[in-house]
């Protein structure tokens, strides 16, 4: 089932007062939402929904975007200092943009970017540009214009605020948008119009007109939001009035004006109650026994259950263990449908017999949103283009035919009649080549050896084609060892694990965060190497915190129930106790036995636990280069995981060559040595790349700026510990730090420090 067909047949609207201030009680978790997004429908009016802080209001906005409310803004506080990328402003310029406009929208917001002020109505509307396709415009003139609302030129647009003229082309990444705009003329005949994607630089979606908003983040001349909802109906909402009691201005202006609030008590006198009769989702704390009575109550009481779930992977896995229960159980058999998106929160209705639960509520797993504009330019085409950008003229540079040459910067050219912008590289001799920009998938930087120049190529003397042969003809005979090398170990018997069980499922339904695209995939390549009788050697490569080891805890709690021990070795003592605790609060409510060993055990220590792995009475070893000693017995080892290979010695690698014969083998790395690189390139050794970022985590951006601008530090400071974030403040001298302390406590005692910040 979709949520826009849970939508339609669940929670109608009850009767609405006509009062101006309305309660709405009774509403739990995303059925607010859900009201919500059903008052839009139905209402012709504007409505802004004013959340107590930040984070709320973002989940509120995903909530109502998932349930496809139409005309849906978000409007964020500017960060014009705190972050360096445009999201806020973009999301700023959308509301305001649509909210200057004749349609009713819906606008969500939370009090402090509501008390910032914003740009003059007039300003936004003469900060614009139209075009319409058909019309005519000069490109020389259109750039000019571009300059004048605020846009930047670059070769490549990555980013709001700037655009690229190249010929007839003309990219342009507009404020009000998601997605830059792509403009091709024909003359001065604007022929098409489409959005594109900046990371594959394919066509989206065409358009016939298009508004192009510039930058709207004025330094003066400054208004209050609301002089962009005189003249309009306007609905204020809200899930706690308080948090606006502090703003007199706005508190007396949404004190006149009409309201829905929802809680269980009005903050205005006569307001009229509308009843619901919801209750939040159960807490379960990841205990599946819990779920399953709780379910067999919904059941009994004739409830119809939805659990709610944005991978279809956690839905199969949560009916995998309801049709084990249902055959061993007895009792009345569970059945719920699954929706294909989540909610925030999932909640009970009495009322119509509904039960909307939430899969990551369910396992306790951390719920983030990300907004469509974060979404639109992050990927790594960002960078790419970032590195095109940072070119200067005299960079090395490898064309795949021609070899390495020097960056001799863009040069416009006439190419049948058009202007075209073509990189130009130099080559020895002064041989020059032109490569058009959409060519530009054969070019990449040089990367060599620090502080040595490579050997340019030479255009057309054949030099380049005879090194790529001989690198060809090399890659060959290692290749030819590789193979040898591995068919040995291929022609091993290994153990055959058996298909996920009931505690697999419940395991990994438990992970507190949503597998990435790349984090599942990697699970299923390890678990099918496992269930083959051929021994596994897989590598999984990802970044850090990209989720290798949630895969590495998958693989051994498999190994472990089905009754084999695992080792889990690490290049030192602080890892091998640091995934010690991590995997005895990942598998705490499962019987599973996990110890490790290093020198920060001492000789008795040591031996109980050799003791008990020669015993079988370990299933899960963690340890540096001590598990692999002479003195360590294994009973019946079924797995090997080994953790940053490139950080252990060769001493300790001949070592694991007695242990890898016919056991599974698993390597984690973020940076792979050049060998185990090679092996799994070449298909010799199979590989897992792990490259999708989580969701919401985002890049680290430096800048520098001067230690005397008290203005940034305490904006930086603040809104960092505004989002309930942490400030580490660093300094390179011991007797300065006194004077550090001082000025921090001066910065932030006036506004913040009475609200219980600690300085350490």
């Amino acid at each position: 089932m979709t949520l826009q067909e849970l939508y339609q047949q669940y929670l109608p609207l009850p009767s609405q007062p006509a009062s101006p201030h309305i309660l709405w009680s009774g509403l739990n978790g995303s059925a607010r939402a859900v009201a919500l997004r059903r008052w839009v429908e139905q209402n012709d009016s504007t409505t802004i929904i004013v959340m107590h802080d930040e984070d709320e209001a973002q989940y509120m906005f995903a909530d109502l975007e998932a349930l496809g409310t139409p005309f849906l803004f978000y409007f964020p506080c500017s960060h014009r200092r705190q972050r360096k990328d445009e999201s806020g402003c973009v999301e700023r310029t959308k509301a305001l943009t649509a909210l200057s406009g004749d349609k009713n929208v819906c606008v969500v917001t939370f009090p402090k970017a509501l008390d910032e002020p914003v740009v003059k109505k007039e300003y936004l509307q003469g900060n614009r540009l139209h075009v319409r396709v058909g019309e005519q415009y000069a490109v020389s003139d259109l750039g000019d214009k571009l300059n004048k609302l605020g846009f930047n030129r670059v070769d490549f647009v990555y980013e709001p605020g700037q655009y690229a003229l190249r010929g007839g082309i003309v990219d342009i990444y507009s404020y009000n948008n998601d997605d830059p705009y792509r403009l091709d003329f024909f003359g001065d005949d604007l022929d098409s119009c489409r959005t594109f994607d900046i990371e594959t630089q394919l066509s989206k979606q065409k358009i016939d007109e298009v508004d192009i908003v510039g930058q709207t983040e004025a330094e003066e001349d400054l208004l209050s939001f609301s002089s962009y909802l005189e003249g309009k109906a306007i609905r204020w909402v809200s899930d706690d009035w308080t948090c606006i009691r502090e703003m007199a201005d706005w508190y007396q202006l949404i004190k006149e004006s009409d309201t829905i609030e929802i809680r269980a008590k009005s903050t205005f006198p006569g307001a009229e109650e509308v009843t619901y009769h919801t209750e939040p989702q159960p807490v379960f704390h990841k205990d599946f026994s819990l779920l399953l009575n709780d379910l067999h109550r919904k059941m009994a009481d004739g409830y119809q259950v939805y659990i709610l779930a944005d991978q279809k992977k956690q839905t199969d896995r949560l009916q995998a263990v309801m049709d084990d229960e249902n055959e061993h159980s007895g009792e009345l058999p569970i059945f719920f449908t699954a929706v294909d998106r989540t909610l925030h929160a999932g909640w009970v209705d009495k009322a119509s017999r509904k039960a909307c639960y939430t899969d990551h509520e369910i396992f306790e797993r951390y719920h983030r949103v990300s907004l469509r504009s974060d979404n639109a330019r992050r990927g790594k085409a960002v960078m790419t283009l970032r590195e095109l950008n940072e070119l200067r003229q005299g960079d090395y540079v490898v064309h795949t035919d021609h070899g390495i040459g020097q960056f001799g910067g863009l040069v416009t050219t006439t190419l049948n009649g058009k202007r075209q912008e073509m990189l130009r590289i130099v080559y020895r001799g002064g041989d020059t080549l032109f490569v058009s920009i959409h060519n530009l998938h054969r070019i990449s930087k040089y990367k060599g050896r620090e502080g040595s120049s490579p050997t340019l190529s030479r255009l057309g003397s054949g030099a380049w084609e005879k090194l790529r042969e001989r690198t060809k003809d090399k890659v060959k005979d290692i290749a030819r060892d590789l193979i040898r090398l591995y068919a040995q170990r291929k022609q091993e018997k290994g153990f055959a694990f058996l298909p996920d069980g009931y505690m697999q499922h419940e395991l990994e339904a438990g992970f507190l965060y949503e597998d990435t695209p790349d984090q599942a995939k990697a699970t299923q390549d390890v678990k099918r190497d496992m269930e083959s009788p051929r021994p596994m050697d897989r590598l999984i490569c990802g970044d850090v915190g990209f989720g290798k080891t949630e895969v590495a805890m998958r693989a051994a709690f498999k190994a472990a129930t089905d009754g084999k021990q695992v080792a889990v070795l690490v290049p030192t003592t602080v890892l091998a106790l640091q995934h010690y605790h991590s995997f005895k609060e990942r598998m705490k409510n499962f019987p599973v036995s996990i110890d490790y060993l290093s020198r920060g055990k001492n000789a008795k220590e040591t031996k109980d636990v050799l003791q008990r792995l020669a015993d079988g009475k370990i299933d899960i070893l963690i340890g540096t280069h001590k598990i692999v000693g002479k003195q360590v017995v294994w009973k019946d080892l079924g797995l090997l995981i080994i953790d940053e290979e490139q950080k252990l010695g060769v001493a300790v690698k001949d070592k694991l060559k007695t242990l890898r014969a016919s056991v599974d083998v698993l390597t984690l790395t973020a940076t792979p040595i050049p060998r185990t690189l090679q092996f799994s390139l070449l298909g010799a050794r199979d590989m897992s790349i792990m490259t999708t970022p989580p969701p919401n985590r985002y890049p680290v951006q430096t800048e520098v700026i001067d230690y005397t601008d008290e203005d940034i530090i305490r904006e930086a400071i603040e809104a960092e510990l505004d989002r309930n974030g942490q400030v580490f403040v660093v300094n390179n001298r011991i007797e300065m730090l006194d004077r550090v302390e001082r000025q921090l406590k001066r910065l932030c005692r006036p506004t913040r420090w009475k609200r219980g910040w600690r300085l350490s």
